[in-house]
């Protein structure tokens, strides 16, 4: 019997279905593809109508409240896609790749200052730089724009990926998590200070949904891309199984990552100032944003291949595995050791009638072991 992938996985995650609503999303996706198009940019406009960017926008970030900004965020979710495709899948000429990454990063030195724009794509870049430093604080802008440098040297073309603390530790910064999660403070109505921003909690809650969503990308569209690696290449490689058996072993390493973040995101939201409750808070409801725009977007319902996309469908099932047991991997290990009392802390199953992490009750009985 020949194996296949599943269709559909269910996959833990305990935040709810939100859209905000502050702008239509299909407002925001319009004037997005109108500036893309606007740009001088390669792609057909079929090709970049197709992201429903604004749809996604307004996914993981339900609780905006500022319009201009939610915009630009829309803007940037269109380009940065095609962005990392110039640098990364195209057969760019690496000398070409060279400049085109060092003028990237060069923007965020002084946006206004005047720059060579040898490509199409910095100039989009400088201008949505230019936009969302002068909407925002500059306390905030800092995170944003730190955010978006460490997304730049993640792409760098020729970063060895062969293991999965490689895939880990690369994985956050490619889906341009650290940025993304500063979106939470720019559509918001409030900022972190540094102390805050850097507190080992809040790096590891941001950490978690940038590897989620890239896990979770990865799943939806599993087809292998040259130059991308794929969470269920590491997973194979790592236990000498076929791609279609690493599967089930992806998914029970992103499911202990979510709910890894839920304790985190607890704990924070428990015992800490109400700015960084709420980040902790927010941060995490992109995990749902990003399945619920994974299901929604061309861009990776429709990409070609052989192998079929499949639907991630989110579910509040506490997984049966026992979560205080770290993954092999050091740069995710790390979120174990955090916050006091954490290591009295359990799971409830899901057959207890229970489907949430508890911090304080004793293992209900053993859990099955998560075959990472």
């Amino acid at each position: 019997m020949v194996e296949t992938y599943p269709r559909e996985l269910p996959v833990y995650c305990p935040w709810p279905d939100q859209l905000c609503t502050l702008s239509d999303w299909k407002d925001l996706d319009a004037k997005a593809v109108d500036w893309y198009g606007s740009r001088g940019l390669p792609e057909p406009r079929e090709l970049y109508t197709n992201t429903l960017s604004g749809y996604g926008i307004c996914r993981v970030y339900p609780r905006a409240v500022n319009k201009t900004v939610l915009q630009l965020m829309t803007q940037h979710a269109v380009w940065v896609g095609f962005f990392d495709d110039h640098i990364t899948a195209r057969d760019t000429p690496p000398q070409h790749v060279r400049a085109c990454l060092a003028g990237a990063d060069r923007v965020f030195d002084t946006p206004s200052a005047p720059l060579l724009d040898f490509c199409p794509y910095l100039s989009a870049e400088r201008y949505l730089a230019e936009h969302l430093q002068a909407a925002v604080p500059e306390s905030t802008w800092v995170h944003v724009a730190s955010g978006w440098r460490a997304w730049l040297t993640c792409i760098v073309p020729g970063r060895a990926i062969g293991t999965l603390d490689d895939y880990l530790s690369w994985r956050f910064l490619d889906v341009c998590g650290p940025y993304f999660a500063a979106g939470t403070l720019v559509t918001g109505d409030y900022t972190l200070t540094s102390q805050e921003w850097f507190d080992p909690r809040a790096v590891a809650v941001r950490q978690a949904m940038g590897l989620l969503a890239g896990i979770d990308n990865d799943l939806a569209a599993p087809n292998p891309e040259p130059n991308s690696p794929n969470i269920l290449d590491i997973m194979a490689e790592h236990h000498g199984v076929t791609r279609i058996e690493a599967v089930e072993r992806a998914v029970a390493l992103r499911d202990l990552l979510a709910c890894r973040l839920e304790h985190l995101v607890t704990q924070l939201t428990a015992r800490d100032g109400e700015r960084l409750a709420r980040h902790a808070s927010d941060v995490a409801q992109m995990v749902r944003g990003h399945l619920d725009w994974y299901e929604f977007t061309h861009r990776y319902r429709e990409r070609p291949g052989t192998i079929r996309p499949i639907t991630l469908t989110p579910t509040t099932a506490h997984p049966d595995h026992d979560c205080l047991a770290p993954p092999p991997a050091p740069s995710a290990a790390w979120w174990w050791d955090l916050g006091a009392g954490v290591s009295t802390a359990t799971c409830v199953p899901a057959d207890q009638g229970d489907n949430t992490c508890d911090l304080t009750r004793p293992p209900a009985r053993k859990h099955q072991e998560v075959p990472l």
